[in-house]
């Protein structure tokens, strides 16, 4: 009996760390995910990635800034970028949102994004001759 005990003493610890490792992923994931919704609710900078060029002239840094808040995408043009075509793409590729905008120094793109459903999006910034790319997080 004292045996048995010991066994299923042993058995039941070597199940349960394994499941524990398990669940370990599982929950590291989770938090993980759950960190870059928490950050992507906050208000903040959308980083962008790439280059824009008008004409023969490559942007010096950035001429777009992206800020997200919990119903907006607000998109300021911070240089004559002219025609752009921005789109944003869901977790599984499908375009989700796109317009053509003439991009003038000081204007301001607002895209609603209050009802769109939780995940992992991109926005493309792009006018034929580059293109500005940037992920963000629905929660």
């Amino acid at each position: 009996m004292r045996f048995f005990c010991i066994f299923s003493l042993y058995f039941y610890r070597c199940i349960f760390n394994t499941l524990k490792r398990i669940d370990m992923q599982r929950l590291l994931m989770m938090i993980c995910w759950a960190g870059l919704a928490f950050l992507s609710v906050q208000s903040g900078n959308v980083p962008l990635h790439g280059i824009l060029q008008v004409g023969e002239v490559k942007s010096p840094g950035n001429p777009v800034e992206v800020f997200q808040n919990l119903d907006n995408l607000e998109i300021s043009f911070l240089s004559n970028l002219g025609d752009l075509k921005i789109g944003e793409t869901d977790p599984y590729g499908e375009t989700v949102y796109h317009t053509m905008v003439n991009a003038a120094a000081g204007s301001l793109l607002a895209i609603d994004v209050s009802g769109w459903s939780a995940g992992a999006y991109t926005l493309t910034i792009s006018n034929g001759q580059g293109a500005l790319q940037g992920n963000f997080v629905i929660n």
